[in-house]
């Protein structure tokens, strides 16, 4: 399975595809996607964060995405052959939700039909349960809002899809096979077929996994048969008397009592001695055994037998398997997924009792050309159970239309069924068929409602009273008003407000007059004052309340028919919910009595001083932080709760005799109440009682409010709090405040941050700090939030034995979390770092030591270069040209990464230190690293000096590393104790760092055109040319650039003579588009085809031919809306350029010649040599006699080169073996004597 973080999912629309995608979203991955046309569900998937393409384009799909495709989805989409043309990951759905369930106890419900509703049944018996089991169903459950849900507990459900094969990438701990009746021919071509691959399946589950099997349906009773003989846990269960034959016998589980009518459903099962009694709230004897199948997984889950029965309860259906969608008059619309024979026949059933005397019309779409070619006969006698029959035109999805294959072979079979192509059209027909349209009297704008005032539907609240001035709702209640959070595209446009259960409510009821009232308790229950429903949970409501509704029964039974309520329609809608974090169960919003901190009174000045922070990153400062305060609201500071910081406010319990007293001090309650306070917290704090002042009677206290402080206003009162500021340490208060520095996740933008800024401003005119890091979330490796339960995040403890602790700062201080992004913590990130980072300082100490003590007889010790010497560092000065360019570098790098620093650019710093390596180590080291072998002391003074600048550099980011290197070349106490370096101005070497950097670009796109071409560094070549700006600069260095890209001649020409074309290419990345320009994507991409677009001043592209509004499309370089790749022109094949970053370019001769490939053999030679050096043990220093055997036709070659090899490996003799039977040359290393190296003897 891929590791990867980005997933991108083609027909992201589909019922299956909807799911994975939440899933992976839930789980914290990006997740994006694209399907044909808008649909409600990619609505969906825009508000929950998923970003979601219309249309299929190859520019859709994110480089370093796994693409995710369904069987629907053709290689001739232009995604997946995108993705294929760039050796990206392509993976099946079911792959992916494999992934979104790793680790956890996953159940898959399989078979031909059911397997939706039963999933969706189990997960919400055991939610109701109490379990909180993740859940992937292909259909939407009203009561999840979807149907993916990532839950806490460790079990998975998920409905498993035969229809392609792929649910046999599941490890299922229980199977639940609902029925195996041949579907999908089109795939399997026969039973037989179909049948194997439910067997495969049950090869899937773990070693002592269960598997649950319906004995009614012959398919799945000889499934059941097959796994028992081989051993596995099998549980079967169907009615008395409907035992498949297949089955041998009865089954595990019997169903008896089996009652249905058009709304619910029940009946006794019997698994031994274990009985219980279901009750369902969906209809249909399907559904009981479905439940059945769901009771049987619940309770091998672990779940009480009873418990679970009971909370099978809670099911109310899934959408499109017979869901009720609304009623107009006496006419009810249901729509059902049904698309087999054998389903819509049950859908039928259902609909004839429901119907009671009733006439059921019946509106019917095909799915699939090859299931309706095989089954035209079966879905006609399946149909005639309806009154009406329409039948559109057949949704093909993944199939190409078949030859003759229309819907009309299903209505040749039915007489009176209709065939109407257009499916709307057929609708309009069912419908008239069950009663005429309703009358329309008038046709309103929302303006012309407003204001107009209405009758009540329930009577609560409804009498003179309540209507009364000052009353709660009071004489403006039941009026009609306006609020633009209100729109059409969810509903009708018109919504009923309850100022109590919603903000939007209450602001907009409170902005019109209407008062609140809140009839429900602290258990969302309502209260006596509903009480026909009193004591019902409001979610438990709904159905009664519905009921009476359409019915006119229960308290609309009491309203004179002229004011009773008429239900038009009843419809369900799919939109987000809050749930507990803890439980997951959802909630309810419900106005509290709460003391608020008026923030609206000090907002704009909030806003204010907040350009008078320094936000790292800068963003956040307009952003997230100041949209914030830009809509701050009054906070609500008290909390009913014992724990916590008493509020300071005392009430008169006589409302008679109102008095409110907030003490501010030890001294005021002490004056007023007469007793010494010692401590402020509850119990103590509410015994402090004294009488009313302002009761002349006497008679009335005033005792504390029973509220407490939200933890959050203590922690913004943190900066004064912590002195006991104003009572103490005020000089050292107001000399210090504010901070000059705080750090904290980005979601303290609403918490921390906010709560700070807000007493800031309130009590001090100023902000609480001056310079603030927000980093981001660190994320566990599957992506999704860290978690102690899932475990998944390396273990901090092996990381640290393994790979040290700098390896885990470096890590994090050098990630985009710095920056504000989230960051996924994986043990292979952590590693990079020690390769990246660690390993090449460590080594380049290695080095230094291990060469610097081969130096004479006893090593050399330096103290390093004196850099306050300024004749070391002329031109012709007393170091070398390498020595004076690291040196430059070195000063740079202090300057860079201190004012970095400075910054709190902590990720920057970061970036630069390991730019910085790459250079000493790829660049100077390397060039350098003869000088090193010949004992140079110049070198070992200018490596010495660089490495303790560096870890004095480095030394706040990799302590550890930087320490152990420092003491051990300076032999001083501490890194942590020296200062930070400053290299003199004389060591400044502008010009000669410009050229360097420039030969180094040169070398290292010589050597990647090397690569491309396939062309081993070893062998030499005929020669590179660079055609730059400043030839003269770079003149110096052909003999250094020569050496490393292994060149014979290196040509320096001026960039605008030397004779070539530059091609600028431009590539577009829509995904960075405005929703604006997205529309014209198409179009764009046209215009880069036909080359129609230019380059401006500053960089952007402007479309001339292209319009937004009358005015060309111009894309701005700073939104990464576009990338710019430049290109030369060469017209012989054995050459090969590229562009460098500074505009300069090369192009390398990569023809070769016999005396060019005999060099490059014989450096071959010398790393085989090298190698069986190094495979010997021996020394740097050793000197060797070498036997070379090699192929007969490369014996004139190698011995051409023979004085080059022994110069390069520390040979003293030498011999050559051509040998005809040799195929791969092969060395024979013996160490000599120093004596007989002096000799030449052995």
């Amino acid at each position: 399975m891929s590791t990867s973080h980005r997933f991108h999912l083609i027909g992201i629309g589909g019922a299956g595809m909807s799911v994975v995608a939440e899933l992976l979203k839930d789980r914290g991955l990006e997740v994006s996607g694209s399907d044909q046309k808008e649909s409600p569900i990619l609505d969906h998937l825009r508000h929950a964060g998923i970003e979601v393409f219309v249309g299929h384009d190859a520019a859709h799909v994110p480089a370093d995405a796994v693409v995710v495709v369904s069987t629907a989805v053709r290689e001739s989409n232009p995604e997946l052959a995108e993705a294929r043309r760039r050796g990206q990951s392509v993976i099946h759905r079911s792959q992916a939700l494999a992934l979104a369930a790793s680790g956890m106890r996953f159940v898959a419900v399989a078979g031909a039909h059911g397997k939706t509703t039963t999933s969706a049944m189990l997960s919400m018996a055991l939610r109701d349960a109490g379990e909180d089991p993740s859940i992937a169903v292909g259909a939407v459950i009203p009561q999840l809002g979807s149907g993916a849900y990532l839950g806490s507990g460790d079990v998975f459900v998920a409905e498993a899809d035969e229809s392609d094969g792929s649910f046999l990438n599941y490890t299922p701990w229980i199977e639940i096979v609902t029925n195996v009746e041949p579907d999908h021919l089109d795939r399997y071509g026969s039973r037989e077929a179909f049948e194997q691959v439910f067997v495969d399946f049950v090869g899937c589950l773990r070693q002592g996994g269960t598997l649950v099997c319906c004995g009614e349906d012959g398919g799945s009773a000889r499934l059941a048969r097959y796994a028992r003989t081989q051993g596995i846990d099998t549980v079967t269960y169907a009615r008395a008397g409907h035992e498949s034959a297949d089955l041998g016998g009865s089954a595990d589980v019997i169903i008896e009592e089996a009652h249905t009518d058009g709304h619910t459903a029940s009946a006794l099962l019997a698994w031994g001695d274990l009985k219980v009694e279901i009750h369902l709230t969906v209809p249909g004897i399907h559904n009981l055994l479905n439940a059945c199948a769901a009771w049987i997984a619940g309770v091998r889950l672990g779940t009480d037998a009873q418990t679970m029965a009971h909370s099978l309860a809670a099911f109310a259906g899934t959408s499109r398997r017979f869901e009720f969608k609304g009623q107009v008059g006496t006419r009810r619309l249901f729509d059902d997924y049904a698309h087999h024979p054998t389903e819509v026949a049950a859908a039928l059933q259902q609909a004839r009792t429901a119907a009671g005397d009733g006439e059921v019309s019946v509106v019917f779409q095909p799915h699939l050309y090859s299931r309706t070619q095989a089954f035209a006969e079966r879905f006609a006698q399946a149909l005639s159970h309806a009154d009406h029959v329409y039948v559109c035109d057949i949704y093909g999805a993944r199939e190409d239309p078949m030859p003759g294959v229309t819907s009309q072979l299903i209505t040749s079979h039915l007489s009176r069924a209709h065939y109407v192509p257009d499916m709307h059209e057929a609708a309009r027909m069912a419908a008239r068929e069950l009663g005429e349209d309703p009358q329309v009297l008038a046709t309103c704008t929302g303006a012309d409602l407003v204001g107009r005032r209405y009758h009540p539907i329930f009577d609560y609240f409804d009498d003179a009273a309540h209507r009364a001035e000052g009353a709660a709702p009071g004489p403006k209640a039941w009026t009609i008003i306006a609020a633009d959070f209100v729109t059409t595209s969810d509903g009708t446009g018109l919504v009923h407000m309850a100022s109590a259960f919603g903000e939007d409510d209450m602001i907009a009821c409170s902005g019109a007059g209407i008062e609140t009232v809140v009839p429900v308790d602290d258990g969302g229950c309502l209260t006596e004052e509903i009480h026909d429903y009193a004591g019902l949970q409001v979610f438990e409501a709904n159905k009664p309340i519905v009921a009476d509704l359409r019915d006119g029964t229960g308290p609309l039974a009491r309203r004179n028919e002229s004011r009773r309520a008429v239900l038009v329609r009843q419809a369900s809608y799919v939109h987000s919910y809050p749930h507990c974090w803890r439980c997951r169960k959802p909630l309810i919003y419900k106005a509290v009595s709460s003391w608020f901190v008026r923030v609206s009174a000090i907002r704009d000045r909030m806003v204010e001083l907040n350009q008078d922070i320094d936000w790292y990153p800068g963003h956040i400062k307009d952003g997230i932080f100041g949209k914030w305060l830009a809509n701050a609201r009054d906070w609500s500071i008290s909390r009913n709760r014992f724990w916590g910081a008493p509020i300071p406010v005392w009430v008169s319990d006589n409302p008679d005799y109102p008095r409110t007293d907030v003490y501010g001090s030890y001294a005021e309650l002490e004056r007023d109440f007469g007793v010494e306070v010692t401590d402020l917290h509850r119990p103590f704090i509410d015994t402090l009682v004294r009488p009313n002042p302002d009761d002349p009677t006497g008679k009335s206290m005033m005792r504390r409010i029973p509220d407490v402080l939200d933890c959050w206003f203590e922690s913004g009162s943190m900066p004064f709090a912590q002195v006991h500021y104003p009572f103490e340490n005020v000089e050292w208060f107001e000399s210090h405040y504010p901070g000059d520095f705080i750090v904290e996740y980005i979601g303290q933008t609403r918490g921390w941050f906010y709560t700070l800024h807000v007493l800031a401003t309130a009590l001090f005119d100023r902000p609480a700090f001056t310079s603030c890091v927000s980093h981001g979330i660190l994320l566990g490796n599957d992506g999704a939030k860290m978690s102690k339960s899932l475990r998944n995040y390396p273990d901090v403890s092996m990381v640290f034995d393994r790979d040290g602790a700098d390896a885990m700062r470096w890590f994090l201080l050098s990630a985009p979390v710095m920056r504000g992004g989230n960051l996924v913590v994986t043990d292979k990130a952590i590693r990079d770092t020690v390769r990246q980072v660690v390993l090449p300082l460590w080594n380049t100490w290695y080095f230094f030591a291990l060469y610097a003590g081969q130096v004479g007889e006893t090593g050399y010790v330096t103290d390093g270069v004196d850099l306050d010497d300024a004749s070391l560092f002329a031109k012709h000065g007393g170091l070398h040209v390498m020595d004076r360019y690291v040196l430059a570098r070195t000063k740079d790098l202090t300057e860079t990464v201190a004012a970095q620093m400075d910054g709190y650019d902590i990720t920057g710093a970061c970036a630069t230190i390991r730019d910085f390596l790459d250079v000493l180590t790829n660049w100077y080291l390397r060039t350098s690293r003869q000088r090193f072998t010949d004992g140079e002391t110049a070198a070992f003074d200018t490596l010495a000096t660089v490495l303790r600048v560096l870890t004095e550099v480095m030394a706040p980011l990799a302590p550890l590393v930087s320490e152990e290197i420092w003491r051990g070349l300076t032999g001083g106490r501490s890194v942590h104790l020296t200062d930070w370096p400053v290299l003199p101005d004389h060591v400044a070497n502008a010009e000669l760092v410009t050229a360097m950097d420039e030969a180094r670009a040169a070398v290292s796109a010589a050597l990647s055109l090397r690569k491309a071409e396939k062309l081993r560094v070893r062998q030499p070549l005929r020669s590179l040319t660079i055609a730059t700006a400043d030839p003269a600069g770079l003149a110096p260095f052909r003999e250094l650039v020569a050496e490393e890209v292994n060149v014979k001649e290196v040509r320096v020409l001026d960039a605008e003579s030397a004779g070539y074309e530059a091609r600028t290419d431009l590539a577009l990345n829509p995904r960075a588009f405005s929703p604006e320009v997205r529309k014209l994507t198409s179009k764009l991409f046209a215009a880069v085809k036909a080359g129609q677009w230019e380059l401006t001043e500053d960089g952007d592209v402007r479309f001339n031919d292209v319009l937004l509004d009358g005015t060309p499309v111009v894309l701005e370089a700073e939104d990464s809306a576009f990338t710019l790749t430049t290109r030369i022109e060469v017209d012989d094949d054995s050459l090969a350029a590229t562009m460098l970053p500074s505009g300069a370019f090369v192009v390398l001769d990569t023809a070769l010649d016999d005396a060019l490939e005999a060099e490059g053999w014989a450096r071959d030679l010398v790393r085989l040599v090298q190698d069986e050096r190094k495979a010997a043990g021996l020394h740097v220093g050793d000197r060797i006699r070498l036997e070379l055997r090699v192929p007969e036709d490369k014996g004139a070659w190698t011995g051409a080169h023979l004085d080059l090899i022994k110069r390069e490996v520390g040979c003293v003799d030498a011999s050559v073996v051509a040998d005809p039977a040799v195929k791969e040359p092969t060395a024979t290393v013996e160490k000599v004597t120093e004596k007989a190296a002096e000799t030449g003897e052995a």
